[in-house]
């Protein structure tokens, strides 16, 4: 949480690795004020579709949508420096029946960032992980290039969750799946 976005800015400021939780500095652009210790808005959207996933019974685009307007509400959205661009336009829609029907937006890649859970619910299946990361990413994140980090995250936790696998075998699984193109919504992917 502390760390700037540029390794540079982070290495200078802190000399070197962060080993110790410290709070965020005072000019970060965005985290500034968090107290030592505190999650960032990756792991509390990570958690809130784990939550709407186990509630729906698994991944689909209602608990997807369902996850990001509760944690958007939560964290008070509109005025949260916290809310990436994409994320704050799909959240500002009128309702979730608003976020699905007008699901052909996103400019940002903030997806990857909250998947992990979608590959803890499929150990050793890194397909099952990738098909259910696209639909996780529809109702914010609906570009190439945001599904395509997703789907890599997702299908590299999906191996990790595997005994006995190796450091090599995991980023293998994240480096195929990072080429999603879009070609599989056409079967169907992300359209349950």
């Amino acid at each position: 949480m502390p760390a700037y976005f540029d390794i540079d800015q982070t290495w200078k400021a802190f000399g070197g690795w962060i080993d110790t939780l410290v709070p965020a500095p005072d000019d970060h652009p965005v985290h500034y004020g968090l107290p030592a210790g505190r999650i960032t808005d990756d792991s509390e959207q990570a958690f809130s579709l784990a939550r709407a996933f186990i509630k729906h019974g698994g991944v689909t685009l209602e608990a997807a949508v369902e996850a990001i307007i509760d944690w958007y509400d939560r964290v008070g959205g509109d005025q949260s420096p916290y809310v990436g661009p994409s994320t704050r336009r799909a959240c500002r829609r009128s309702s979730a029946a608003t976020i699905a029907h007008h699901r052909l937006w996103g400019d940002t890649n903030g997806a990857p960032m909250r998947i992990s859970p979608v590959g803890l619910m499929h150990p050793g299946d890194p397909t099952g992980a990738i098909e259910d990361a696209v639909t996780a990413c529809i109702p914010t994140h609906n570009t190439n290039v945001a599904i395509s980090g997703a789907c890599a995250v997702a299908s590299a936790v999906a191996i990790a969750m595997t005994d006995g696998v190796s450091v090599d075998t995991i980023i293998a699984a994240g480096y195929s799946a990072r080429t999603w193109d879009g070609s599989r919504a056409a079967n169907g992917w992300g359209h349950r």
